[in-house]
């Protein structure tokens, strides 16, 4: 599966996401944040992405695909997060567990 690296998010912050899931319309939802998450083990990698809704849109836990340029990543989770300071828009989240590769993997059983 297609998925975005932590990197592709950070170049993506600020942007606009296009997000289609179980209602009418496309939702333009911009990218705020794109850090480091927890993984669950050694052999993984963890990052998250938070994107925030229109104003006035509000949403719960949905499966969504979404759109940034020509890139398109379907059946991603998103899920409500707490509200944000200042910001009247909903924020969602989306939590990315992958692989590390053999070499990342065998670093970090090392440390």
């Amino acid at each position: 599966m297609n998925i975005p690296s932590l990197e592709r998010l950070r170049c993506d912050l600020g942007r606009i996401w296009r997000i289609s899931g179980p209602w009418a319309e496309e939702l333009q939802a911009e990218l705020v944040d794109a850090s480091e998450g927890v993984a669950m083990d050694k052999r993984h990698h963890c990052y998250h992405a938070e994107v925030a809704l229109p104003a006035g849109v509000r949403l719960g836990q949905v499966s969504c695909t979404v759109r940034s340029g020509d890139d398109e990543w379907p059946l991603l989770l998103l899920t409500p997060g707490a509200p944000v300071a200042g910001d009247a828009r909903q924020h969602m989240h989306i939590v990315f567990h992958v692989a590390r590769s053999q070499a990342s993997a065998a670093a970090a059983n090392e440390a």
